[in-house]
């Protein structure tokens, strides 16, 4: 066999896990058992960890997308307090020694 069919063999066991057709095989070489028991156990794995890496990832980068959004909010309510309390001073009445009064 070539390469690429050897390939193309390694991941039909690996997406679908139906070794019946390979029994003789396997009976024939304990070695070649072990490889495709070992083979199939940390692709599984790997491809698992790959997808947790993924869903973990995207997960991450939607927090960081929200903390940012509440800290632009967070800005925005900061600049309207400021200028409501501006107007607010702007509208007492002071006095000459720099108090303002409460009437």
């Amino acid at each position: 066999g070539s390469l690429s069919r050897a390939m193309l063999t390694l991941f039909d066991i690996l997406s679908v896990p139906e070794i019946s057709q390979y029994r003789d095989a396997m009976a024939a070489d304990p070695l070649f058992s072990a490889f495709i028991v070992s083979f199939v156990v940390f692709v599984s794995f790997g491809m698992l960890g790959l997808l947790t890496g993924l869903v973990c990832e995207s997960m991450f980068e939607k927090n960081q997308m929200k903390l940012e959004e509440e800290r632009v909010e967070a800005e925005a309510k900061r600049a309207r307090l400021v200028e409501q309390c501006e107007e607010l001073f702007v509208q007492m009445a002071g006095s000459d020694d720099g108090e303002a009064s409460t009437q």
